[in-house]
């Protein structure tokens, strides 16, 4: 269900401009948004940095993993992505409300050479959705490579 209502959001999302979205509240009312920019961040968290779908391991054992999964995930960081490139525009929340706290600060830290910031940079968060991490941390890691 929740793969359909994401893949539904996307396309709707397609043909809906920025006046219908605010002022509108098309397709959804902003506080509907919201639930859903909630929603879809914690889903995308922990696919990307609890789980780690693309390694997919845990206890040396590979866990499995589905297409539905994987396109739910993939959808779902197309809508998220959508939204606040919209929301840069024209606030639909509070910044604060895509950011994870903390997220890759102690892996900023760690980072001693060019390769290992790099190789953060390449990680899933940074590639799938890093509107996660918070705009400081992104800005640093590119001003150390």
């Amino acid at each position: 269900v929740l793969f359909m209502f994401v893949t539904c959001l996307s396309h709707t999302l397609i043909v809906t401009d920025d006046v219908e979205l605010h002022e509108m509240e098309k397709p959804l009312p902003k506080h509907q948004v919201r639930r859903c920019i909630l929603l879809l961040k914690k889903l995308l968290y922990r696919a990307v940095c609890l789980d780690d779908v693309h390694n997919a391991t845990k206890n040396g054992k590979a866990l499995p993993s589905n297409h539905l999964g994987l396109a739910l995930i993939s959808v779902s960081s197309k809508v998220m992505n959508d939204l606040y490139s919209r929301s840069s525009r024209r606030l639909l929340c509070v910044p604060k409300l895509w950011i994870e706290e903390d997220l890759l600060e102690q892996d900023i830290r760690r980072c001693k050479s060019h390769l290992d910031y790099t190789s953060l940079l390449a990680s899933p968060v940074c590639r799938i959705c890093p509107f996660l991490v918070s705009f400081k941390r992104r800005l640093q890691l590119f001003e150390r490579i």
